[in-house]
C-alpha cells in the first residue's frame, strides 16, 4: 500500500461527503478551486514531471497560489522529490539551493517572474533547464471523482524524499532540510 493512500483516502472521503464541486481554496483573485479544478490541475501538469528522467530533481519556484499546490501535489503523484526553492534568495542562492539539492530543472511561470521583475533568473541560472506552466495551456476538468488509480499507481513509501525546503539564505547561503512523505 502507498503512503499516498492516506491522504487521498481522505481527499476521496471529502469529495463524496462534501462533493466534487465544493470550493476549497482561495486564490488571490478571488478565483475558488474546487477539489474538481485542483485535482484535474494536477492532473494535468504531470506531464511535466514525467518528461524528466527519475534521476534528476526537480525545484519549483512559484508564488503562494492554489496552481501551485497543484504542481506539488503532481510532483508527488509521479513520484517525484521537488525542492521548494526560495524568489527571495536571489540567482545566488537559488543557485546554490539547486547545486546543494541536485536540482537540475525549475519549474515556474513566466508571468510570475516577469510580474515581479526576476525574469534575469532565467539567463543568471544556465545550469539548471527550466519547464513552463505557462506552457500547459488546457486543464480538461475530471470528470469522475474517484482518485483510486491515482493510488494504485504510486509506489513511493513513507521513507522516500517528498520535499527539500529552502530558508531565504538572509544570513549567507540558503539552508535545506529534507522532509520524507
Amino acid at each position: 500500500m502507498s503512503h499516498f493512500s492516506h491522504y487521498l483516502s481522505a481527499l476521496e472521503q471529502a469529495i463524496m461527503q462534501f462533493g466534487w464541486q465544493t470550493e476549497v481554496m482561495l486564490d488571490a483573485q478571488q478565483s475558488t478551486w474546487s477539489y474538481q479544478r485542483f485535482l484535474s490541475t494536477a492532473v494535468a501538469y504531470q506531464p511535466l514531471y514525467t518528461s524528466v528522467t527519475v534521476n534528476n530533481k526537480i525545484g519549483l519556484l512559484l508564488p503562494n497560489h492554489p496552481s501551485s499546490l497543484a504542481c506539488l501535489f503532481s510532483a508527488w503523484l509521479s513520484e517525484r522529490s521537488v525542492g521548494m526553492l526560495n524568489i527571495t534568495s536571489g540567482a545566488s542562492g537559488i543557485r546554490s539551493a539547486c547545486q546543494v539539492a541536485g536540482i537540475s530543472f525549475i519549474i515556474s511561470r513566466r508571468t510570475f517572474l516577469q510580474a515581479i521583475g526576476a525574469e534575469h533568473l532565467v539567463s543568471e541560472l544556465q545550469d539548471v533547464s527550466w519547464l513552463w506552466l505557462d506552457e500547459v495551456t488546457e486543464i480538461p476538468l475530471l470528470a469522475d471523482v474517484s482518485v483510486a488509480p491515482m493510488i494504485t499507481q504510486v509506489t513511493t513509501t513513507l521513507d522516500d524524499e517528498a520535499v527539500v525546503l529552502f530558508t531565504s539564505g538572509s544570513e549567507g547561503m540558503p539552508k535545506g532540510v529534507s522532509l520524507s512523505h
